[in-house]
């Protein structure tokens, strides 16, 4: 890798580029029953590590908290749908400022 004002900085080698698209699925979720959120993450050849955040910005861990966590994995289409599921009794204790955030 060369430059004009640092000359050369790096010799050529090849790397992995991190590049994919993820794409929410749009729903309308109500408290009274478990409530499950799909992120289609497309472009991929191989399952990406999937980390979901709680509304305090933590992370999810599967099992914990009124949430179950579905990683998914690397379909045909070169998609992974990973999900995460939220009890309605979780919900249920959410402020409506942070239910907008699930959105």
């Amino acid at each position: 890798i060369t430059s004009n004002e640092h000359g050369q900085s790096a010799d050529e080698h090849s790397v992995n580029s991190n590049i994919f698209t993820i794409t929410p699925v749009d729903m309308d979720a109500t408290d009274k029953i478990d409530q499950t959120l799909t992120c289609n993450i497309g472009d991929v050849t191989q399952a990406v590590d999937v980390s979901w955040k709680d509304p305090s910005g933590g992370d999810i861990t599967d099992g914990n908290g009124g949430y179950t966590v579905t990683q998914g994995t690397v379909d045909l289409s070169k998609v992974q749908k990973s999900t995460l599921t939220i009890t309605a009794a979780t919900l249920q204790g959410l402020t409506p400022a942070v239910m907008a955030t699930l959105r």
